[in-house]
C-alpha cells in the first residue's frame, strides 16, 4: 500500500519481515516504477521451492503408512 522508506529504523524494520522483497517486486513489476529487490525476490523463491520438495518427500513416505492404519 505504502512504498519502502528509502533509509531509516522503518526500511530495516520492513526488510526483516521475508514478504517484503515479494511485494515490493510485484509492485514494481505491475506498475514499473520504485525499488526492485531481486536478492530477497529469488532467495525467498528458492526457499519455498525447496520448502515444497521437502514437504512432497514427506508426504510421499507417510502416505503408504497412512493409508495402512486406514485400511485396518
Amino acid at each position: 500500500i505504502f512504498p519502502l522508506p528509502a533509509a531509516g529504523l522503518t526500511r530495516s524494520f520492513m526488510c526483516l519481515n521475508p514478504l517484503t522483497p515479494i511485494i515490493v517486486s510485484g509492485r514494481t513489476w505491475l506498475a514499473g516504477s520504485g525499488e526492485v529487490m531481486p536478492a530477497g525476490f529469488f532467495g525467498i523463491l528458492l526457499a519455498s521451492i525447496l520448502l515444497i520438495a521437502i514437504g512432497l518427500l514427506f508426504f510421499k513416505v507417510a502416505m503408504p503408512h497412512l493409508i495402512e492404519r486406514l485400511s485396518s
